[in-house]
């Protein structure tokens, strides 16, 4: 999740585009006690909402990172800028040329294994019979406190 190179995910653009339990998931699912975690990031178009590949470059320490401004991948014309590049002061965000926000495809097995198991409750709670109606009131005194509560 660190953004230092500006190469990393939002916490915040995970939850909104695929919500908290599909980010939960998806750390527990790569985390390793040793190990990086390695997620393929792709930025999502402000002006269209697709998901697209990045281009990258090297930066001054020969690092592998997204160039500071992306053209639209459905018109060229349209331009904006990354985390990367308002990370490193290269580029600043206007209306005209918006951020891009990072995700990775990593977090739509998150987001359809927790709607996997929101159906599969709903299918269970939608089988089962209707709770029987107490046969003693809780207000006539014959229930212990606990049994009351």
């Amino acid at each position: 999740m660190s953004k230092s190179l500006g190469n990393g995910v939002d916490p915040l653009d995970i939850i909104d585009s695929h919500g908290a339990d599909a980010l939960r998931f998806v750390l527990c699912q790569v985390a390793t006690s040793t190990q990086d975690v390695r997620l393929p990031v792709d930025l999502v178009c402000p002006h269209t909402g697709k998901t697209f590949t990045p281009k990258f470059i090297h930066n001054s320490s020969g690092r592998l990172v997204p160039a500071p401004t992306q053209e639209s991948p459905g018109d060229p014309s349209k331009k904006m800028v990354t985390a990367f590049g308002i990370a490193t002061g290269q580029v600043k965000a206007t209306p005209e040329i918006p951020l891009a926000r990072n995700t990775s495809a990593k977090f739509d097995q998150g987001r359809n294994f927790a709607t996997k198991l929101w159906n599969a409750a709903r299918f269970t709670l939608s089988m089962l019979a209707e709770p029987p109606a107490p046969s003693l009131d809780p207000a006539s005194g014959d229930l212990a406190l606990a049994d009351r509560w």
